[in-house]
Formats: C-alpha cells, sequence, structure tokens
C-alpha cells in the first residue's frame, strides 16, 4: 500500500512540475495569470490526472505489468512525459477556450 501511495505522491509532483513548465513555456501571459487562479490550476492537475488514470498503459507500468519488448523504466518515463504533457496542453487548450466562451457570455 505504501509503494503504491508514493508512486501516487510522485506522479502528483510530476504533475504539478510539468504543469509549471507548460506554462512558463507558453508564450501567451494571459493563461499563466489565468492559471495563478488556484481552482483553475486544481482543475487542470484533476484534468490531467484523470486522462492519465484512464491510459492502459500508464495504467500497466503502475501496475509493473511491463510488456516484455520494453526493458527499461527510463522508457517508461519517457513515454510517460510525452503523454503528461499533452494532457496538460490538451487540457490548458479546453480550459483557456471554456473561460473565453464564458467570457463572451
Amino acid at each position: 500500500m505504501s509503494n503504491n501511495v508514493d508512486l501516487k505522491n510522485s506522479l502528483f509532483k510530476v504533475i504539478q512540475e510539468e504543469i509549471e513548465n507548460a506554462l512558463d513555456a507558453y508564450p501567451e501571459k494571459f493563461c499563466q495569470l489565468l492559471f495563478d487562479y488556484p481552482n483553475l490550476r486544481q482543475d487542470l492537475l484533476f484534468y490531467v490526472l484523470c486522462k492519465l488514470s484512464n491510459d492502459p498503459q500508464v495504467q500497466a507500468v503502475q501496475s509493473n505489468q511491463h510488456h516484455p519488448q520494453k526493458q527499461t523504466l527510463a522508457y517508461y518515463s519517457l513515454e510517460m512525459r510525452l503523454k503528461l504533457e499533452s494532457y496538460i496542453q490538451e487540457g490548458m487548450s479546453c480550459h483557456l477556450s471554456d473561460h473565453a466562451i464564458g467570457s463572451i457570455n
């Protein structure tokens, strides 16, 4: 049980770090300011966690069901980080479009 909690805590920290990296790299200051609101940042975090929890490859890594042709954890880490970056960008786009539509109405 402790290993599962440690894994979730480390995943949570990695997601937070990757969100910070994505926001730092985003050219629009509006995006950085928007995600300074704790509720929006938390929504983005939960969006990414939900996407990851529904990803079969991530579930296999978390349950240590490695594919025989993929031997190294580093490969999984790179693959997971790429998925994570993709989910963060997707979540940011969703939240930005929702905010833009909400501000128009």
